[in-house]
């Protein structure tokens, strides 16, 4: 199962022929391994993909996030430990009472990194896995503070290099009123998530037509979406899907 698995998820990476692939559910840095290795096998150039990840806390799935890019990277891959009350002061999840947060959550799976684009200017990257469950309230509220961390870590980035290009990317689990989704329906979010991270950016999807979307039966939602071409780079977010890889070709979970 896993190696069939791997097949397929590395014949859409060829099918895309991106320059930077972000992937969500990846289990740790051998499954990346072998991803590359499938990817070779199945008729891509060897070397031209190179694996990065920063290894997350998840340790209720053991999912992580991780890179295969012909780009590297101008410093190794980071994430932050920061953590946001919740529920945040504008929350929209109308679960617990917004004037009295009490804990705090952190984003389990991400990674910042930054990408030559041209000499003067750089990409800065930001790929997360946010809480699942885009329709239940008390998830809704741990995920607007880990889309809070998120945004407070891109905008630190941003201060470094106002020039730099930035894209947020990922399973972000959450809904956009404003974008079809597989189904051909208009889903509406019940928490900030796109507001929190993407307040100063614009939601790629609106820009890819249902027709030039890429789908899958690996996963249920669409992936291989093309999420931003910058000076000619062309950089894609892949969900895995429901199946872990690991070590061993033979076992999936």
């Amino acid at each position: 199962m896993a190696r069939s698995h791997l097949a397929r998820v590395a014949n859409v990476i060829l099918s895309l022929d991106a320059d930077i692939v972000h992937l969500s559910e990846i289990e740790g840095c051998d499954a990346l391994d072998a991803l590359v290795d499938a990817v070779e096998d199945a008729g891509g150039v060897r070397g031209a993909y190179r694996p990065y990840m920063v290894p997350g806390t998840d340790t209720a799935t053991g999912q992580n996030v991780g890179l295969l890019t012909k780009l590297d990277p101008l410093l190794p891959l980071t994430r932050t430990t920061n953590r946001a009350l919740y529920p945040i002061p504008s929350s929209t999840c109308d679960y617990s009472d917004p004037t009295e947060p009490k804990f705090t959550y952190g984003v389990s799976k991400h990674h910042l990194a930054r990408f030559p684009l041209t000499p003067t200017q750089s990409l800065i990257l930001a790929g997360a896995h946010l809480l699942a469950f885009p329709d239940k309230r008390d998830r809704c509220e741990k995920r607007e503070a880990q889309a809070a961390v998120l945004a407070g870590a891109v905008r630190a980035l941003r201060e470094e290099a106002p020039r730099d290009e930035v894209l947020v990317l990922g399973d972000l689990n959450d809904f956009d009123e404003g974008v079809v989704d597989a189904a051909g329906e208009v889903d509406r979010p019940i928490s900030l998530i796109l507001a929190l991270v993407g307040s100063e950016l614009v939601n790629a999807d609106l820009h890819v037509t249902m027709r030039t979307r890429t789908w899958s039966g690996i996963a249920r939602h669409h992936f291989g979406l093309p999420v931003a071409i910058l000076r000619d780079v062309a950089i894609y977010g892949v969900d895995i899907g429901a199946v872990t890889l690991g070590l061993d070709p033979g076992s999936s979970r």
